[in-house]
């Protein structure tokens, strides 16, 4: 289990590809992910989030568009696009 600092940090971390690891096959994970890194705020996250954009769940999807927005226009990505 990541959590605290070392969770921030394994999530952002520059030295590999976080959502690409084996652990985060699970799809709620996934968007899970796509939620912390958008509430982290942080636009480097962008380039991690955008593959998910072709993710084969719908839902992971959704959340990724989603935090690519809010981290875009720094509002709340929980609110849904008109």
């Amino acid at each position: 289990m990541v959590g605290g600092a070392a969770g921030v940090q394994y999530l952002r971390r520059g030295d590999g590809d976080a959502l690409g690891d084996p652990g985060l096959v699970d799809p709620a994970v996934r968007g899970a992910v796509c939620d912390v890194l958008a509430q982290l705020g942080d636009t480097a996250a962008l380039p991690r989030l955008t593959p998910l954009l072709a993710d084969p769940d719908s839902k992971v999807v959704d959340r990724a568009n989603r935090s690519i927005q809010k981290l875009r226009r720094g509002g709340d990505a929980t609110t849904p696009a008109p």
